[in-house]
């Protein structure tokens, strides 16, 4: 297996944080998946449980971007990294992953893997014309992302969301801020998400 050169932890935090942006992995889009396994909720519970630790398609978005435009769906699992080899492949265009079995397990197949920089990843914001895709193995789960426009789509409100996953932190974003709610809105730092 060759190896790849890719940032840091640190430095890969760091970005996100100028950027202030998450990297969520969101559910497949109603009506846009053949699989309920991946429709919300399940699709999310199975990534909190650990279950797709071979790989997620993932989103890297500000909190103030369009979400309608930039991201690929409304509600999502925010990640961590476990190692710098986590971060598998950055694009600023969806990359064509796929899943296949290997040895029981599901695995998601990322083309054309390379050696990623800081420069690479900032590209993924810069030049994207509608949602990124980054592609993560081996992650942590640091909470659930739920955009406000989720309401109109999953018909949920926060509460319902924090129902669904009472064990994880729930965010959201409001005017470009992020947000952790608790029966209310209470803003954070994005070093409390991504610590430096």
């Amino acid at each position: 297996m060759r190896h790849f050169n890719k940032p840091e932890i640190v430095e890969l935090y760091e970005l996100l944080s100028r950027r202030d942006a998450l990297i969520i992995h969101f559910s497949g889009p109603k009506g846009g998946e053949e699989d309920s396994a991946r429709l919300f909720p399940r699709d999310l519970m199975n990534v909190v449980s650990g279950g797709a630790q071979g790989g997620l398609s993932c989103c890297a978005i500000s909190v103030g971007d369009d979400f309608d435009r930039h991201a690929w769906g409304t509600i999502g699992v925010v990640l961590g990294l476990q190692t710098r080899n986590s971060l598998v492949v950055a694009s600023a265009h969806d990359v064509g992953s796929y899943e296949q079995e290997i040895n029981g397990y599901l695995v998601r197949i990322f083309p054309n893997e390379k050696d990623i920089s800081i420069a690479d990843l900032e590209a993924t914001f810069d030049e994207r014309r509608d949602h990124n895709e980054w592609g993560i193995r081996n992650y942590s789960v640091l909470g659930i992302f739920a955009h406000p426009s989720s309401h109109e789509i999953y018909g949920l409100n926060l509460p319902q969301i924090k129902g669904i996953f009472p064990d994880q932190p729930l965010l959201t974003c409001k005017d470009g801020r992020l947000y952790r709610f608790e029966n209310e809105l209470i803003a954070v730092d994005h070093a409390s998400i991504y610590p430096i």
